[in-house]
């Protein structure tokens, strides 16, 4: 968490926005810049593992048991990706 310094009559501003008992400064401000209740937490991704990802979505229209099988090995990659050392790497 970063500190900053602002002056009195902000603070105040900011103090008399309060909702609730306990409501920290960074809450009432997200609320008051409508931002997410919390920061959203992201992963950087490599280019190929992206492009990967995408193959692994593509599935033919019809529904057979071949695309079953496809559907079993997809989730199979999708497992070896997320658990690869280079996903680990860019958290």
């Amino acid at each position: 968490m970063k500190r900053i310094e602002i002056d009195d009559e902000l603070y105040q501003y900011i103090a008399s926005r309060t909702q609730s008992i306990g409501e920290t400064a960074s809450d009432i401000l997200r609320r008051l810049l409508r931002l997410p209740q919390s920061p959203q937490p992201f992963v950087l991704v490599q280019e190929h593992m992206i492009n990967e990802l995408k193959e692994l979505v593509k599935t033919p229209s019809r529904a057979t048991k071949k695309n079953e099988s496809n559907a079993e090995k997809t989730v199979e990659k999708l497992e070896n990706i997320l658990n690869s050392e280079h996903f680990y790497e860019r958290k």
